[in-house]
């Protein structure tokens, strides 16, 4: 099999055991360990990955990490781990990681509870972890380009240097990817500016400001969904086989749409609706969009997302609206100054 068909095997294989996980060894060993053999390591040999690996600080003894995976005897990738649930995003795990990481000759290291992944690297200062992931997603639900990332870190591929290399490009990308969802929940002057300057043939009042600062949200919140609905028809029809005249169409099972996030979706149904949604208005929404969803539980799925991703927050009980904006001029620490 291809890196995508066993990608496609073991969320087979991982998404029935998620209700069954009650503790930390348990998520280790039904979600975690499989994804590390996934990748190509052998788990069973010590000296390619390590468990309970040794990162003791100064006087402080004791401290494990939960798995190095080594390649020629080196600490390659530092993997940290939590019950499957845990809010991996919290500070206290991500400083717990940093910690490990300093004593190790590690680039990378990995916070994960089994389905929802952060890769981190040491691209802004070498020997310190960047306090932001350069790649995370859910292996349940990968991108293409989320897929094509992680396939960097298999075992036939690692290459630290060209790993760090293009680690830093999808940093910036990211950073670029991340000003452009502020500005689409709420464009500021130069950006509104920008449109004005292209679609407005007089001289703009306050007003008139005022007035496409709503126009700009509403149209690229527009842009988005037509970019999603036609990237799904384009999926649809490449998976439809051309036929004869004459002949019956080929009946296959559809392919996940990988290409489309579920968080992806939530967040352009959101910004076309300007306002907080209930999660089963928009779960109903998404639901035209022809999105892979749970057929069991739907909104559950859409939830679970809705509670995971920080472009998301609840206003109410199952209310959910985009995240502000951050402050214009608060410096972003990812980019260390």
């Amino acid at each position: 099999m291809d890196f995508v068909d066993e990608l496609r095997a073991l969320q087979t294989r991982l998404r029935p055991r998620l209700e069954h996980l009650q503790t930390e060894e348990a998520t280790k060993m039904s979600l975690i360990v499989p994804f590390i053999r996934f990748l190509g390591y052998n788990v069973f040999e010590p000296t390619e990955v390590e468990a309970e690996f040794t990162a003791d600080i100064g006087t402080k003894k004791g401290e494990k990490v939960d798995y190095a995976i080594k390649q020629d005897g080196k600490v390659i990738i530092l993997v940290e781990c939590k019950q499957h649930g845990v809010n991996i995003d919290n500070p206290d795990h991500w400083n717990q990681l940093a910690r490990y990481f300093m004593v190790s000759n590690s680039h990378f290291g990995i916070l994960t509870e089994g389905q929802y992944y952060r890769f981190y690297a040491d691209l802004e200062t070498p020997g310190k972890i960047d306090e932001k992931p350069f790649l995370s997603f859910d292996i349940l639900a990968l991108s293409d380009g989320e897929a094509e990332e992680l396939k960097r870190f298999t075992k036939e591929e690692f290459q630290e240097q060209s790993l760090l290399d293009a680690a830093r490009m999808s940093k910036y990308i990211r950073g670029i990817i991340r000003t452009l969802e502020d500005q689409m929940r709420e464009p500021d002057d130069d950006f509104v500016r920008f449109f004005i300057s292209k679609v407005y043939p007089g001289r703009p009042t306050q007003s008139i400001r005022q007035q496409f600062k709503s126009l700009t949200r509403q149209a690229v919140g527009q842009f988005i969904t037509t970019t999603i609905q036609d990237r799904l028809a384009l999926i649809s029809t490449l998976e439809t086989p051309e036929r004869e005249q004459g002949q019956e169409p080929i009946k296959r099972e559809p392919r996940p749409a990988a290409s489309v996030k579920i968080a992806d979706a939530i967040y352009a149904v959101l910004q076309e609706a300007g306002e907080s949604m209930h999660v089963q208005d928009i779960t109903q929404r998404i639901s035209t969009l022809d999105v892979r969803l749970s057929q069991e539980t739907p909104a559950r799925t859409v939830n679970s997302t809705l509670s995971r991703d920080p472009r998301f927050v609840r206003v109410d009980k199952g209310t959910w609206t985009l995240q502000a904006p951050q402050p214009k001029g608060v410096v972003d620490n990812e980019e260390g100054n």
